[in-house]
């Protein structure tokens, strides 16, 4: 039986370099390389021990035997590795989405490699599930580079979700492609702006929202007691996994920042699809809140076959009526919102 678990010991370290010097590339044949793919560069247990204090690597055991691995790596180790120093630096001048890669909170792919007697059983995607699970709430997106030759690495990344994004050529002749995994979850994007799912890294970012009592005076939602109360909120909000969408994070894409939130929501007692969205009131009367919710209404229709969207809002909430409308909606009811009149939107395919 085969686990996949964060480094526990200094066994799994030790495990992790074994396995290691079988793949480096000056111990296999050519025929093996470019049939099984290689690693190029070669650790020491300083080297590994160094980087899984600041992040665990994660590696797959077959009983207590290291079978695979995939290593961790921050930019608290840029300077650990002479050799990896220029890919360092040319992440710093890459651009992904309009932004940085140094723009982003960031993993590094160490490396990854698993034993010859052990592939074809989805090993290697498995270790990547659990890399994302063990680092997607804290950092944005995973990058790395891979040998242009080593192309049996470069489909497998691929299938997991890497998207390439650069190549360039080192100063030894060897030409690298440079990956990213994106773990945004990003849904939709506009000039300005991207939509993303909200994860519990977002909870500061909530809380301070709903804090605001003018954002939230015509919602009907109290603020969160604290942080940690948004953490639980965002850890237990399904509506992603069990409709498809959902309110999403609204992002700017120049520089990252979390404006706040707009998206679609099923509202199962009345049977109806929803419109929504609040921002941080320094980002109102900019604009976001339209240009986020128009795609977010053309998603529902296109993607998920919704036979009309609502908005709701209350009668003396002008702003967001404002919005409403010149997303297209128009008036169809009025409604009770929590003792206050309010009013509901419709808009049709």
């Amino acid at each position: 039986m085969i686990t996949i678990t964060p480094v526990r010991h200094e066994a799994d370290l030790h495990g992790i370099l074994s396995l290691q010097q079988a793949n480096m590339r000056h111990v296999l044949s050519e025929e093996e390389k470019n049939e099984q793919g290689f690693l190029s560069l070669e650790h020491t247990f300083a080297d590994l021990d160094h980087m899984n204090c600041i992040e665990k690597h994660i590696v797959a055991l077959d009983g207590e035997t290291v079978v695979g691995y995939v290593l961790a790596m921050t930019a608290a180790s840029r300077n650990l590795f002479p050799l990896l120093v220029p890919m360092f630096d040319l992440f710093d001048t890459l651009h992904y989405r309009g932004r940085p890669i140094s723009g982003y909170s960031h993993m590094v792919i160490g490396q990854v490699c698993v034993s010859k007697n052990h592939r074809g059983r989805n090993i290697f995607d498995n270790l990547y599930a659990t890399y994302r699970e063990q680092f997607a709430g804290k950092y944005d997106l995973a990058v790395t580079e891979i040998a242009a030759a080593n192309e049996r690495s470069r489909r497998a990344h691929k299938r997991v979700g890497y998207e390439e994004i650069a190549t360039y050529t080192a100063p030894d002749g060897v030409e690298w492609v440079v990956v990213v995994w994106d773990w945004q979850h990003i849904i939709l994007e506009t000039p300005r702006l991207y939509l993303r799912e909200m994860t519990p890294a977002d909870a500061e970012n909530a809380y301070l929202l709903n804090l605001d009592p003018e954002v939230v005076q015509y919602t009907g939602d109290e603020p969160f007691e604290s942080v940690e109360e948004a953490r639980k909120f965002l850890e237990k909000y399904d509506h992603y996994r069990k409709y498809g969408f959902g309110r999403w994070a609204v992002i700017l894409k120049e520089t990252g920042e979390y404006l706040g939130w707009c998206g679609l929501k099923y509202i199962a007692e009345d049977d109806e699809f929803d419109i929504g969205f609040r921002f941080f009131k320094k980002h109102w009367n900019k604009g976001y809140a339209t240009e986020a919710a128009k795609p977010c209404l053309e998603l529902g229709f296109k993607k998920f076959n919704m036979p009309f969207i609502v908005g709701r809002a209350m009668k003396a909430n002008v702003g967001s009526i404002r919005v409403l409308e010149k997303c297209g909606l128009t008036y169809w009811k009025a409604f009770d919102f929590d003792g206050e009149e309010g009013v509901v939107y419709r808009i049709d395919p």
